[in-house]
């Protein structure tokens, strides 16, 4: 959330997947339960099993290939 737009991107109920920073490795999915764009903050149900600091948060459906 540290660059912009940051958290307007995202939305209530929203499947999210988690990579790490290389976007090589699938961490796996969690749904946004709270969106606040003033602050740059969403919150999510359940974070992986594996996730760190500094890794990414992208939209469903997308893969890590660049």
């Amino acid at each position: 959330m540290a660059k912009p737009p940051g958290a307007q991107l995202f939305y209530y109920n929203q499947t999210v997947q988690v990579y790490d920073p290389t976007l090589t490795t699938n961490r796996g999915s969690a749904n946004v339960l709270l969106v606040d764009p003033f602050d740059s903050l969403i919150q999510a149900d359940a974070l992986p099993t594996g996730t760190s600091v500094n890794d990414l948060i992208v939209h469903d459906g997308l893969t890590g290939l660049r």
